[in-house]
């Protein structure tokens, strides 16, 4: 799917389209210090910050009001097991990399997982900032090494 610009709209239906015809499970990985999914009302008011740019429940309201299934993933949390009917796997700005385990799953499901064993899809959103990888060591080895397994490769690069 490409999109032609970055909005909600485009990203909403951009997502659809992946899985016309069939329930669309969105699962949004949690566990690294991702992007939360939920606002957190409480949080947002003693800070005094905006919460759309802390938590993504305008993109949950969105999708959902599409039809699209939300819900959180702790893959630790799950015996590092994805559910049989995910669509999509998002991993949303963490701020720790995956375990091993967590990216051999990921890797499984990318290769045969699904909805009808059509193979896996992942969506991941990484802070522009963040160190790369090809470093050994680097913070986010186990993600990198996981893109970089299916010809998606991360760099410093930045276009301003």
């Amino acid at each position: 799917v490409k999109l032609s610009k970055l909005t909600e709209e485009e990203l909403t239906n951009g997502l659809v389209s992946l899985q016309t015809g069939r329930d669309v499970n969105l699962y949004f990985l949690q566990g690294h210090g991702e992007i939360a999914l939920e606002e957190n009302k409480t949080a947002t008011v003693l800070s005094g910050s905006r919460a759309a740019v802390e938590n993504l429940a305008w993109l949950k309201a969105q999708l959902e009001r599409s039809r699209v299934r939300v819900a959180t993933l702790d893959l630790a949390g799950r015996g590092n097991k994805i559910p049989v009917d995910a669509s999509v796997i998002v991993i949303a700005g963490p701020r720790a990399d995956l375990s091993t385990a967590e990216r051999e799953a990921l890797r499984q499901y990318l290769e045969r997982g699904g909805p009808g064993g059509t193979g896996g899809k992942l969506m991941v959103l990484l802070d522009a900032l963040i160190p790369v990888g090809g470093v050994p060591g680097a913070p986010f080895r186990n993600l990198f090494e996981l893109c970089e397994g299916f010809g998606v490769s991360i760099s410093s690069e930045m276009v301003l």
